[in-house]
């Protein structure tokens, strides 16, 4: 539970109460700051500011308080900490494809059969009766994701998990041994599940 907050707090905090809000903010605070800084690239500290980021989170949970079902602290921290690593991600995806002039042309190069071949070994099977609007999430980060990796990275993946490829007959392909294309596989796939989110 958020320290010194109760579900009367996030109760009233969805219903507009000022002050309740504001002791829920001043609780997950940090555990906000912690989800914003461990997915910044080392590269980028420099350049992304976490309190800029922190706060455009507070402002969208501030905005979106009202979709919240809950009145758990716990489930108010999970979804708050949700909300800032996701706006964290997307603006770091932004300044990445600004700085390559562009990145439409790398989204699209994302098909359908990549998504669905590869999504399995990311994400853990989802059965509860939010499944789909879950899986269709997880569908959108993953094409969103897949942009930021290599050309290299995503061809090999395209061959292996929308072709169906052998490591050897790709590697044929690409021009390097099947077992470098496997240790390719390997870190495109750490790399997905590292950017991914939770």
């Amino acid at each position: 539970m958020l320290a010194g907050t109760t579900p009367e707090d996030v109760a009233a905090a969805r219903l507009g109460d000022r002050a309740a809000l504001e002791r829920l903010l001043m609780a997950c605070f940090g555990a906000l700051r912690g989800a914003v800084s461990r997915v910044i690239p080392d590269r980028m500290r420099g350049e992304v500011s976490e309190e800029d980021l922190v706060q455009e989170a507070v402002a969208e949970i501030v905005r979106s308080l009202p979709t919240l079902t809950s009145d758990d602290p716990r489930a108010f921290m999970k979804w708050a900490r949700k909300i800032a690593k996701r706006r964290a991600i997307n603006q770091i995806r932004q300044r990445l494809t600004a700085k390559r002039g562009g990145g439409a042309g790398a989204v699209q190069w994302v098909d359908g059969e990549l998504l669905s071949g590869l999504l399995p070994m990311l994400t853990r099977s989802q059965r509860s009766p939010r499944s789909a609007m879950a899986h269709a999430e997880d569908l959108e980060n993953l094409r969103l994701t897949l942009a930021e990796l290599e050309s290299e990275h995503r061809m090999v993946l395209h061959l292996r998990f929308a072709e169906q490829m052998p490591f050897e007959e790709i590697g044929k392909r690409v021009e390097k041994s099947g077992p470098a294309v496997q240790m390719i596989v390997f870190r495109a796939l750490r790399r997905l599940r590292g950017m991914m989110p939770e």
